[in-house]
């Protein structure tokens, strides 16, 4: 159902459906369940949309959940993660299941564009309440 209303989101929208890429936010190395990936897989089979998410290079990242916004960056930032295409003017629909602070979104948008992407559109599922990582 969550792969489904994801589709019709897509189609929907005027950016979106004219996009030939979808991307899951990364997963950390060695996690077993990534719902992300299963939507974006999902998506991609439905709308025959390139699929992205084993682009980016394997990484491992610090807990961020109780870090301030600008310690979160700097943890990304030490990830190493980078993207291993080159989208030279693509645009790119980056999936993840949680929209809370935003930073993992900008931090993996900011990666796919040094890749060349020109846009990247986020399609999350769900935005938290309790914003409290948001505070410095």
């Amino acid at each position: 159902k969550l792969v489904q209303a994801c589709c019709r989101t897509i189609l929907e929208l005027p950016y979106l459906n004219c996009t030939k890429y979808i991307a899951a936010v990364p997963s950390e190395v060695g996690k077993s369940f990534h719902l992300p990936y299963l939507i974006a897989r999902g998506v991609a089979e439905r709308l025959q949309l390139e699929d992205l998410s084993s682009n980016f290079s394997e990484f491992s990242k610090h807990k961020l959940k109780d870090r301030g916004l600008e310690q979160k960056w700097d943890d990304w930032e030490a990830t190493g993660l980078v993207v291993n295409r080159d989208l030279s003017g693509e645009d790119v629909i980056l999936v993840d299941d949680l929209y809370q602070s935003g930073t993992t979104l900008q931090f993996i948008a900011m990666k796919l564009q040094t890749a060349g992407a020109r846009n990247v559109f986020g399609l999350c599922l769900v935005k938290s309440l309790g914003n409290t990582d948001n505070k410095p």
